[in-house]
C-alpha cells in the first residue's frame, strides 16, 4: 500500500508563476522510449507524452496548484490505452507535479528514480518512509482478510480471527492518521 498524502500541503506562489517543467534523464534509456505525464486537473484527467530529446524528457504546462501525477514508461510502443490495460505491470512513478523545475534522474527505469528540486516531493518521501511500517502492516491484514474471506465457508474461528484482523487494521489506520496529522502540524 502506497501512501501518497499530501494534498494538504499549500504552496506559495506569485502570480502568473503556475508553469510547471519535468525535466528526466534515464541514463540508460533507449530512443524509442515514449514517457507518459497523467494528472487531473478541473476535473479532467490530463495525458501527456514525449520522447527523448538531447538525453532528457521534457514536460511543461501550467497548473495552479500540486497535483498528484503519474508518469508511465512505455517501451513497446503501446500507447497510453495499452499502458492502462497492463496496469500494475508497468514502470510507473507516483510524485508531485507544481509550479517550477522538477528533476527526475534515474539509471533504467522510471520507478527507480530520484527527485531534485522539490521541496513538495522531499516532504513526500518523508512521510513515505514515516508511514511505510504502517502500510506494510496495512498490506498484510489485508491479505490476510482476503484469505480468510474467499473461503467457500467460513468457521467461527476464522469469523473470530476476521473480527481480530479488522480490530487491528483500525488500529494502523488510527496510528497512521495520527502519524500523517503530526506531520502536517511540523510541517505547515
Amino acid at each position: 500500500m502506497e501512501v501518497f498524502l499530501l494534498p494538504f500541503i499549500t504552496f506559495a506562489q506569485k502570480k502568473g508563476s503556475n508553469t510547471f517543467t519535468v525535466h528526466v534523464h534515464i541514463v540508460n534509456a533507449d530512443k524509442n522510449i515514449r514517457l507518459y505525464l497523467i494528472y487531473q486537473f478541473d476535473g479532467k484527467e490530463i495525458f501527456d507524452s514525449t520522447i527523448q530529446k538531447n538525453g532528457l524528457y521534457t514536460f511543461s504546462g501550467i497548473i495552479p496548484q500540486p497535483l498528484d501525477a503519474t508518469l508511465a514508461t512505455d517501451y513497446d510502443g503501446l500507447g497510453i490505452e495499452g499502458l492502462k490495460k497492463r496496469g500494475n505491470a508497468n514502470d510507473f512513478f507516483r510524485f508531485y507535479i507544481h509550479p517550477g523545475v522538477i528533476n527526475l534522474e534515474t539509471t533504467k527505469f522510471i520507478k527507480d528514480a530520484a527527485i531534485s528540486g522539490s521541496a513538495i516531493n522531499a516532504d513526500n518521501e518523508r512521510l513515505k518512509g514515516m508511514s511505510k511500517p504502517f502500510a506494510d502492516q496495512l498490506l498484510s491484514i489485508n491479505s490476510n482478510v482476503k484469505v480468510l474471506s474467499s473461503k467457500t465457508s467460513i468457521s467461527h474461528d476464522d469469523s473470530i480471527k476476521l473480527n481480530t484482523l479488522k480490530k487491528q487494521r483500525n488500529s494502523v489506520l488510527v496510528s497512521l492518521e495520527a502519524i500523517q496529522k503530526k506531520f502536517i502540524q511540523d510541517n505547515p
